[in-house]
């Protein structure tokens, strides 16, 4: 089976005083960034020169997968919330904590990329009180077409 698209799901969380250890241990299998308040963020590698100091502190775990031809957007979107925000109270908890959010990713073979957002799937991140965010970056031009191949 075509992969149409590869897909990569954050989890954001940004507040005072997070417990790193506790977000990396209820959400083990996703890549991790985290950042303290105070800390540098460099807005060009190009120019480190511009930069701005990190508010509060920053936590981000990523999970990438393929969408493959026939396969709809909300089955991966389900499964992420299945793999890592199955307990809605401790999900509710951490929203009453810091400022949690989710989004998405995503760079689509084609030219076109339809991308549906079922109600059921919507209901689902309205039962935990998350938001979520879309982008869509066609790449193709930028790897000669064959970026999902690295």
């Amino acid at each position: 089976m075509c992969e149409i698209a590869n897909v990569f799901m954050y989890l954001e969380i940004e507040g005072e005083s997070i417990d790193f250890q506790e977000l990396e241990s209820s959400f083990k299998g996703l890549e991790i960034f985290q950042a303290k308040k105070g800390e540098k963020i460099i807005k060009s590698k190009r120019h480190p020169e511009i930069y701005k100091i990190r508010e509060h502190d920053f936590w981000n775990g990523c999970w990438e997968c393929k969408q493959k031809e026939g396969q709809e957007l909300d089955e991966l979107i389900s499964a992420f919330i299945d793999k890592y925000l199955y307990d809605k109270n401790y999900i509710l908890t951490l929203h009453d904590r810091y400022d949690v959010n989710m989004y998405l990713s995503v760079y689509p073979v084609e030219n076109q990329y339809y991308m549906p957002m079922p109600k059921k799937i919507m209901s689902r991140l309205v039962d935990i009180n998350m938001d979520i965010g879309f982008s869509v970056s066609h790449l193709q031009e930028y790897y000669d077409g064959s970026y999902l191949d690295k």
